[in-house]
């Protein structure tokens, strides 16, 4: 069995600390000198609402700064009147299937919902020491955002969402800081492997993700332009001749198309059959994989198949109530095709072990 589930069975778990406190802006200087928080300021009051693209580009964040170690931390929604602790726990399971990892309690769920802080510490517990299994980096360009020419890139995040295909939102910033590697024709960024690199409708890019994208096309890497192919570089003139050789490179799909691409070139782990928009996955890996599928339907539930890479055991792991329960599977070629059926508003964690 998963080392740490045999730990959390056993009541053995290292103690994950996260913090109760009506806001972050309670929580001390000694606690954030000690830890490294991916965005602390998008903890927002209303963050039960915060989009995808917010979600993603917190936990991408936390991914590829290795100071941040994969640390992901958001606060929970703290409404008095509005808030359960179910509406609580939905809330953490949807930023958990977006890679948030740590949470900020209110202060005044510590003794009311302590069920809901255990289970959130068991589910940090089973992220110590492991990585993401993304598929795609999805570019996200400050310069472009200020200058005002960034595309909406929504609909690209939500056909990735439905078809199950993870992806870190990567800055391009990173390309400037020469942070980022192609290595057997694998984006590489901070151990972080990337299958493609997804270009957002931006009419400018910046020097450096140019210089990136010329070397990923002799080497066969994937970039895939949506809505169309930039036409001008962030404070540069550049030669009609430039953007003719620009205008060469990568593959161009309508936002809505870039997922389908993806899948049409392999690039895709999970596959859940039949297909619905409401299941959200994650993959992550320690020295075993381990999925979540959360259905975020109000009312409907969800049976089918899933797809699933590993070679080991699975089993369902009931973070709630710290138990496991066996998995109806079937063994495949690279993986498992398990039986599932996700109540509506629940979350499902299996670990292979």
């Amino acid at each position: 069995m998963d080392k740490h589930i045999q730990e959390l069975l056993n009541g053995e778990a290292a103690s994950i600390e996260y913090v109760h406190a009506a806001s972050p802006e309670d929580l001390s200087n000694d606690w954030y000198e000690n830890r490294y928080l991916a965005c602390v300021e998008a903890s927002l009051p209303d963050n039960a609402a915060l989009t995808d693209y917010q979600l993603k580009y917190i936990s991408g964040d936390a991914h590829v700064d290795f100071l941040k170690d994969g640390c992901a931390v958001c606060a929970l929604p703290d409404d008095p009147v509005a808030d359960t602790s179910e509406d609580l726990r939905f809330a953490a399971d949807r930023m958990l299937v977006r890679g948030i990892n740590r949470f900020i309690v209110p202060s005044r769920f510590r003794e009311d919902h302590s069920k809901l802080t255990a289970y959130l510490q068991r589910m940090a517990y089973l992220f110590e020491g492991g990585k993401s299994v993304p598929q795609a980096a999805l570019l996200h360009c400050d310069e472009a955002l200020q200058a005002g020419f960034a595309g909406d890139p929504s609909e690209t995040v939500r056909q990735l969402t439905a078809s199950q295909i993870d992806y870190d939102i990567v800055s391009s910033d990173l390309f400037a800081e020469r942070r980022v590697d192609l290595i057997y024709n694998r984006l590489v960024i901070n151990g972080n492997r990337y299958q493609a690199l997804i270009v957002p409708d931006y009419a400018c890019i910046t020097a450096p993700l140019l210089g990136f994208i010329l070397a990923a096309e002799e080497t066969g890497f994937p970039v895939i332009f949506t809505g169309q192919r930039p036409s001008g570089i962030v404070g540069m003139d550049v030669s009609d001749a430039a953007l003719a050789l620009l205008a060469d490179t990568g593959t161009l799909v309508e936002p809505f198309a870039a997922a389908a691409e993806l899948i049409s070139r392999g690039i895709q782990g999970i596959r859940i059959s039949p297909a619905s928009a409401s299941i959200v996955s994650y993959h992550y890996r320690r020295e075993n994989h381990m999925y979540l599928f959360l259905n975020e339907s109000a009312d409907q539930d969800y049976e089918g198949q899933i797809y699933m890479p590993g070679y080991q055991e699975p089993v369902i792991y009931d973070a709630e109530n710290n138990t496991v329960r066996p998995l109806s599977y079937e063994r495949t070629e690279k993986g498992i095709l398990a039986n599932v059926q996700i109540a509506p508003r629940q979350l499902l964690v299996i670990v292979f072990g």
